[in-house]
């Protein structure tokens, strides 16, 4: 209990205003982040007019980072609409309005700025009966204030990489404040349920089910509604290492393993889709992009 309280005090006194006054400096310069700070001043307002049209409703909450994450809660959601609840999801990053399609949630916008107030806030607009945190976007007051609301709140599809902040010293004391107030932890393999239970010390609550954005793969392929389908017979014919939502390091052990791999098949190819297509990755490649000799749909 001291080390929730002190974590608390912390993170509401010294750390959250620090990290609010330096997002809003980089908004300055970042029309993505403006965008997420603008939304994020509407938000509460939004939920209550969305409460007003649905004022009996059992409402679930999902909550994740991005448009990756926010694909993984499609298949959930709609489980969720089948029992009778209305589906809603609030994500970090104005990415995830791409991923958005109608009849996907009841209800999404961005996640409330994590200021206790903010927080409370928005809980009592929108009033869900469980939120569902995918992958790894855990804010300390989404978690607290789910609490003093008497809010279920639980991790779905969890990541805990080996290397992970959550496993410096110094730093475990606070991740375990925050993680040890969920009401559960469900993570994606036995490996990341053994390395969240070193944070949070709480087994019993802890379970590996599996990572639901392998459902909306799947439910995708059997749909059989592929972006790229008039272009299928041209990819058939190639051998393609495909990196997708990749970042800089990833780049880095993908043209490295394409220079081993070539050595056992000279026509392999490399695709990569970077997190971030504003950056241009492709002035850093060690190695000649791959040309397309097919019409591509713009």
């Amino acid at each position: 209990m001291a080390n929730l309280v002190a974590a608390k005090i912390m993170y509401n006194v010294f750390a959250y205003p620090l990290l609010s006054l330096g997002a809003r400096l980089a908004g300055l310069f970042s029309r993505k982040l403006r965008r997420g700070l603008l939304g994020r001043q509407r938000v509460t307002g939004h939920a209550r007019e969305f409460r007003k049209k649905h004022p009996n409703e059992r409402v679930v909450l999902f909550h994740c980072a991005s448009a990756g994450e926010l694909e993984g809660v499609k298949p959930l959601a709609a489980a969720c609409r089948e029992r009778g609840f209305l589906p809603c999801v609030s994500y970090f990053s104005p990415s995830a309005e791409a991923a958005l399609k109608p009849g996907d949630f009841a209800f999404a916008d961005y996640s409330p700025f994590d200021s206790a107030f903010s927080v409370r806030e928005f809980y009592a607009a929108l009033r869900p009966v469980v939120v569902l945190i995918s992958k790894h976007d855990v804010w300390p007051n989404l978690v607290w204030q789910a609490n003093a609301c008497n809010i279920p709140i639980w991790l779905i599809n969890g990541n805990f990489h080996a290397g992970s902040t959550k496993s410096i010293p110094g730093l475990t004391a606070f991740h375990r404040a925050v993680f040890s107030q969920l009401n559960g932890v469900l993570t994606v393999s036995k490996d990341d349920a053994e390395r969240a239970i070193r944070v949070t010390k709480r087994p019993e609550r802890t379970w590996a089910v599996g990572d639901s954005r392998f459902d909306r793969v799947w439910a995708r392929a059997q749909a059989g509604h592929s972006p790229l389908a008039e272009f299928a017979n041209e990819l058939k014919q190639r051998k393609l290492l495909i990196g997708g939502s990749t970042h800089d390091r990833d780049d880095d052990l993908l043209i490295a393993a394409l220079s081993e791999l070539r050595k056992s098949c000279s026509e392999l190819q490399l695709l990569i889709v970077p997190h971030d297509p504003m950056i241009a990755l492709w002035h850093r490649f060690r190695v000649k992009p791959i040309r397309l000799d097919f019409p591509v749909r713009r």
